[in-house]
C-alpha cells in the first residue's frame, strides 16, 4: 500500500513534476514488541531480507529465553552513552535492505532506484508513543530529514495520496504539518445481523463528515487542532525542538497528574499548538481533500468505547490546555492578519468547548422541549412524561454502570442502552417534524415555530451541503447514504454514552490496549515496596480527581438541562431563542468556512486538470548516491545505523 500511495513520487515518468525525490527516501517500519509479532509476518520479512532470526543477539543484552522481561532487565547494564539513548529499559533490533520491491511483486517500468527500507523491532512493548519516540528522536534526528510522514500499520494510503501531501509541503514552505482524509474500511466479514456491522456504517459517515466539515473548517484558518497520527506528515524543522518535547511528555505518566495525564492522551493536539505557537516560525497546518487512506475501525462496541474514552478525555483536557495557551500565538512570526484570524478561531473554540461540555444536559433539554411542544402530557395520557423519565433513568444507569462495571463485560448493556437512546431520538425527530408540518393552517406560536424551523434547517444543512460539495469524494455512495441513518440513530451513543463513560473513567490514563512491558528509569531507581506505595498513592490521587471532575460535570449538565426545560415549560420563548441562536452560531460558522475551503479546493483542481496548481514550478536538490542493494544490517544501538551518508534536508523518512 505504501508503494502504491506514493506512485507520483516513485515513478519519474508519471510523477507529474515531482522529479526524482524517491531516491532520497527512507522507510521505517517500527514494531512495538517482538513477542506480539506473528511468526508468518516474520517469515515474510525474512523472505524480503528484512529479518533474520539467526542474527538476533543473546550475548550482551539478552539471555537464552529473551522473551521473558525479568531475565532481560536483570542482564541489562547501560553505560553512560547508552542511557542517553534509552529513557526506557528497552532495546531496538534494526534490519535494513535497499531492494525489496521486486520480492514484494511490485512491477515498475524503467530503472528505479531501490528504497532504503528499515525494519525496527522494539524488544518490549512500550506503546505507540514510545514507537514514535524511537522514530523521531532516534532515526529522524540522526538523518535530519526534510519531511516525516506517519502511517499506522492498520492504515492503507490510497494511490497518489502520499505524493499529494508531499507536493503541497514542497510548494508551501510555511506548511508545518499536513494530513489527508482517513476513510473507514467496510469489512465484508461482518454479518448484517450484528451490531458491529451498523457501527461500522455509522463510523464510515462519522469519519467522512468530520473531514468534510471539521477539518475543512479548521484548514481554512490554517490551524488543524489535531493531525491524525494514522496518516499525516510534518516538516522536520517545524517539529524539532519544543514541539517534540511537548509531544513526548506523556511517555512517563508517573510524573503527570490526572489532568496532564488525560491531556497527553491527545499529545498530537499539544504538538499542533506548539507548531503554530513557535516563536521562530510562521507555520500553518493543512488538510488536503482527496488524499485518502483506508483504516480498520473498531468492530465491537467495547473496543469502540475504549477508543472514544481516550479520544474524548484527551481532546477535552487538551482543549482546555490549548485555549489557555492560545495567546502565545501573538509571539509567533505570523502576520498580524493571521494572528487576528487565529485568535477569532480560538474564541470560537471556546464557545464550541462549552457546548461540548454541556452536551448531555442540552440533549435531554432538546428532547423534552421538542416532544412536549407537539405532544403535551395532558393531551397524550402523559406519554411524554413517561418517555422523559425513561430518558433520565437510562442516563442514570449508564452513569452507574460506567463507574462500577468493567467495559469488557458490558457490551450487552451498552448495546441495549444505545438502541433505547436511538429510539428516543427517533421519537424526538418525529415529534419535531410533526410540529413543523402538522396542519399548516393551525394557529401556532410564530416565534417558537421560527426557532424550531431554523434549528432544523441548520442541522440538515450540516449534513447536506458538505455532502454536495464533496460528492465525488464519498466513494461508496450506498454505504454512505445508509450510514447516514445509522449515524443519526446512534448519535445519542456518541453524545451521551461515550461522554458519560469517558468522564467516569478520567482516572484511567492508559491507552486501553496492551499495557507497556518496560519500566521507566524513575521506577527502576525505587525499591519494589516504594513502587507499590507510589502506585497506590497515584491511583488514589487520580480517583480523587475523577470524583471532583465528575461531580462538577454532573452539576453543570443537570443545571443546564433543568434551566432550559423549566424556561420552556414556563412559556418564556425569548430565552429559548437565545439558546437556539447560540447553537445556530456554532453550526453555521463552521458550515460557512468549511464550504468556502471546499470551493477553494475545487477551484485548484479545475485550474490544473485534477492536480492542485501549487505543484507547478517545484525545484529539487541533488540526490545522494544510489544505495547498495540487498544489504542486511542488524544494529542494537541507534548510533550504529547503516553507513549511508545522510544529507540534511534530503531524506524523507
Amino acid at each position: 500500500f505504501f508503494f502504491q500511495a506514493e506512485d507520483g513520487i516513485r515513478d519519474s515518468v508519471a510523477s507529474r513534476g515531482l522529479g526524482d525525490v524517491y531516491k532520497r527516501q527512507g522507510i521505517f517500519l517500527v514494531a512495538d514488541g517482538i513477542a506480539a509479532i506473528k511468526k508468518d509476518f516474520l517469515a515474510e520479512m525474512t523472505n524480503i531480507g528484512l529479518y533474520s532470526e539467526e542474527m538476533m543477539p543473546k550475548d550482551k543484552y539478552f539471555v537464552e529465553e529473551y522473551g521473558r522481561k525479568k531475565d532481560l532487565v536483570q542482564h541489562i547494564r547501560w553505560d553512560d552513552e547508552e542511557i542517553k539513548l534509552h529513557p526506557e529499559n528497552n532495546v531496538c533490533h534494526l534490519f535494513q535492505t535497499a531492494d525489496c520491491m521486486s520480492k514484494l511483486g511490485i512491477d515498475i517500468e524503467g530503472e528505479v532506484t531501490p528504497y532504503n527500507f528499515f525494519f525496527a523491532i522494539k524488544h518490549f512493548n512500550g506503546g505507540k508513543l514510545d514507537s514514535h519516540f524511537w522514530f523521531f528522536k532516534g532515526f529522524a534526528e540522526y538523518l535530519c530529514p526534510k519531511y516525516c510522514f506517519l502511517v499506522d500499520i492498520g492504515t492503507a494510503p490510497q494511490p497518489g495520496s502520499l505524493s499529494t501531501l508531499f507536493a503541497h509541503m514542497e510548494a508551501i514552505p510555511t506548511c508545518g504539518g499536513i494530513c489527508g482524509e482517513i476513510e473507514v474500511e467496510l469489512s465484508p466479514d461482518l454479518s448484517i445481523c450484528t451490531l458491529g456491522y451498523w457501527l461500522i456504517l455509522a463510523q464510515f459517515v462519522e469519519y467522512k463528515m468530520s473531514y468534510f466539515l471539521d477539518k475543512a473548517f479548521e484548514s481554512f484558518f490554517g490551524f488543524i487542532s489535531v493531525l491524525p497520527g494514522a496518516f499525516s506528515g510534518y516538516r522536520w524543522v517545524s517539529i524539532s525542538g519544543e514541539p517534540l518535547t511537548q509531544y513526548f511528555k506523556g511517555l512517563n505518566k508517573n510524573n503527570l497528574g490526572a489532568f496532564e495525564g488525560n491531556m497527553y492522551l491527545a499529545e498530537d493536539r499539544i504538538m499542533c499548538l506548539s507548531i503554530i505557537n513557535n516563536p521562530l516560525r510562521r507555520d500553518t497546518l493543512t488538510y488536503i481533500p482527496g488524499a485518502r487512506a483506508i483504516t480498520d475501525a473498531p468492530k465491537t462496541l467495547s473496543i469502540l468505547m475504549k477508543q472514544r474514552r481516550r479520544w474524548i478525555n484527551g481532546s477535552n483536557f487538551a482543549s482546555f490546555f490549548v485555549l489557555s495557551h492560545f495567546p502565545k500565538i501573538w509571539g509567533a512570526q505570523h502576520s498580524i492578519i493571521r494572528k487576528l484570524v487565529l485568535s477569532f478561531l480560538f474564541i470560537y473554540h471556546i464557545f464550541l468547548s462549552i457546548l461540548t461540555f454541556l452536551s448531555v444536559g442540552c440533549g435531554y433539554a432538546a428532547f423534552s422541549v421538542f416532544t412536549r411542544y407537539r405532544f403535551p402530557p395532558e393531551n397524550w395520557y402523559d406519554l411524554t412524561s413517561v418517555l422523559e423519565n425513561i430518558y433520565l433513568i437510562t442516563l442514570f444507569l449508564i452513569l452507574i454502570w460506567s463507574l462500577c462495571k468493567d467495559i469488557n463485560a458490558s457490551s450487552l448493556f451498552f448495546g441495549i442502552t444505545s438502541i433505547i437512546m436511538g429510539l428516543l431520538l427517533s421519537y424526538m425527530i418525529y415529534a419535531t417534524l410533526v410540529y413543523l408540518l402538522w396542519d399548516i393552517g393551525e394557529e401556532k406560536d410564530k416565534n417558537l415555530t421560527n426557532i424550531t424551523f431554523w434549528l432544523v434547517v441548520g442541522l440538515i444543512a450540516c449534513f447536506v451541503l458538505p455532502v454536495i460539495f464533496n460528492i465525488s469524494r464519498i466513494g461508496r455512495y450506498c454505504a454512505f447514504f445508509v450510514g447516514i441513518f445509522m449515524y443519526l440513530f446512534f448519535s445519542p451513543l456518541y453524545m451521551n454514552i461515550f461522554v458519560i463513560f469517558a468522564f467516569c473513567n478520567t482516572h484511567d490514563l492508559s491507552w486501553g490496549n496492551r499495557p507497556p512491558s518496560v519500566k521507566s528509569h524513575e521506577a527502576g531507581v525505587r525499591s519494589q515496596e516504594e513502587n507499590k506505595k507510589f502506585n497506590r498513592q497515584r491511583k488514589m490521587e487520580n480517583k480523587s480527581f475523577r470524583t471532583h471532575f465528575l461531580v462538577l460535570w454532573i452539576i453543570c449538565n443537570v443545571a443546564i438541562g433543568y434551566a432550559i426545560t423549566k424556561i420552556a415549560r414556563a412559556g418564556k420563548d425569548n430565552y429559548i431563542l437565545i439558546f437556539t441562536a447560540y447553537i445556530l452560531f456554532v453550526i453555521s460558522f463552521k458550515l460557512l468556512f468549511s464550504l468556502i475551503y471546499s470551493i477553494q479546493d475545487w477551484c485548484w483542481c479545475l485550474s490544473c486538470s485534477g492536480m492542485p496548481s501549487f505543484i507547478r514550478g517545484i525545484t529539487y536538490l541533488g540526490s545522494p548516491a544510489k544505495p547498495k542493494p540487498m544489504t542486511n544490517v542488524l544494529q542494537v544501538m541507534m548510533d550504529h545505523l547503516p553507513a549511508i551518508e545522510p544529507q540534511e534536508d534530503q531524506w524523507s523518512p
